[in-house]
């Protein structure tokens, strides 16, 4: 991994972390939206963690993933 790359990872996962523990803060308030922005922000560090995956491991596994990911996409089209 490039270190231009390993600055993105890191600034991405600084920022998701700043927004998890605003979002848990709103979550103790009470805010009407946070359920929403807390399962966004779920759905972000999991693709943070795929990304990390798919940079680090041999490319065949990161084929894998994205035949998995394009019938998962393919799946949810038709039903």
């Amino acid at each position: 991994m490039s270190a231009a790359l390993k600055i993105v990872f890191i600034g991405c996962a600084v920022l998701l972390t700043f927004f998890t523990f605003l979002i848990r803060n709103l979550q103790k308030k009470n805010h009407p939206s946070a359920p929403e922005l807390m399962g966004r922000t779920v759905t972000f560090w999991g693709m943070l963690v795929l990304f990390l995956i798919a940079m680090t491991t041999p490319s065949w596994v990161t084929y894998i993933f994205i035949a998995l990911t394009c019938s998962f996409a393919l799946h949810e089209y038709f039903s």
